[in-house]
C-alpha cells in the first residue's frame, strides 16, 4: 500500500499497527530531525601557493580548508574537497590527511586503522601523466562525501582541513600549479576546494 503525506502532517496508508520504530514523522520533520540540512560551508581558491611538508609530518597549514559553526548540538557534518596541485615528491610518495581541528586542537579523521608503523592516511596522490614527473604535471585528489560526529554543543567552531604530507621524504606541495610555472600549454592551474554540509542528529 502506499504511504502518503498529507497537508495536515498525518501519515495514510499505514495499518492501525502505526508506523514501526525508526520511521520519521512529519512532526520530526519540521524541527529538523532526521538528517535535515541546516547549513553549507564552501571554500573555492582560485589563486596559487606552496606548503612544506616533512617525511611521515603533516605540513603546519593548508589552503584546503573551512570553518563552519554548528548551528545544533550533536550535528554531523559531510565533508568532500578536491586538491589539485603538484608535489616536489613523486605522486605515490604524496599523502593527504583530513583533519578536524576545535578550539586549536587538531584530530586526523577519514583515516585508516594504524597498524604497526604503516601510515593512516585519508588519500595518496593520484598519478600524474608520468610516473616521475614533478615539474608539469598537475592532478587532483578528491576526498569524500565523508560523515563526522563530533559531537559539539551548538555554536562550536570546527575547521576541516585536507593536510599534505611525505612518505619517507620532505618535500613542497604546489596548490592550484604545476612545480614549474613557466607561461606555457603545459602549466595549468586549477581550483582547490572543500564543502561542509551542516546535518541535524
Amino acid at each position: 500500500m502506499p504511504i502518503t503525506l498529507n497537508g495536515s502532517g498525518t501519515v495514510s496508508g499505514i495499518s492501525a499497527g502505526g508506523l514501526p520504530d525508526g520511521i520519521i514523522q512529519s512532526a520530526d520533520l519540521a524541527t529538523g530531525v532526521g538528517g535535515k540540512l541546516l547549513q553549507v560551508v564552501t571554500t573555492n581558491i582560485t589563486s596559487t601557493s606552496s606548503v612544506a611538508f616533512g617525511s611521515y609530518s603533516l605540513a603546519a597549514s593548508t589552503p584546503v580548508t573551512a570553518t563552519i559553526t554548528s548551528t545544533a548540538a550533536n550535528s554531523k557534518f559531510i565533508v568532500s574537497c578536491c586538491t589539485n596541485g603538484e608535489s616536489s615528491l613523486e605522486d605515490h610518495e604524496t599523502h593527504f590527511v583530513l583533519r578536524r581541528i576545535i578550539g586549536g586542537s587538531g584530530t586526523s579523521i577519514h583515516v585508516g586503522d594504524a597498524d604497526g608503523v604503516r601510515p593512516a592516511v585519508s588519500a595518496i596522490k593520484s598519478l600524474g601523466y608520468y610516473s616521475n614527473d614533478q615539474d608539469s604535471t598537475p592532478s587532483g585528489t578528491h576526498v569524500g562525501p565523508y560523515l563526522d560526529s563530533p559531537s559539539q554543543a551548538a555554536g562550536t567552531a570546527i575547521t576541516y582541513g585536507m593536510f599534505a604530507m611525505g612518505r619517507g621524504a620532505a618535500g613542497t606541495f604546489y596548490y592550484g600549479r604545476t612545480v614549474s610555472t613557466s607561461n606555457a600549454g603545459p602549466y595549468e592551474r586549477l581550483p582547490n576546494n572543500m564543502l561542509i554540509m551542516e546535518i541535524a542528529a
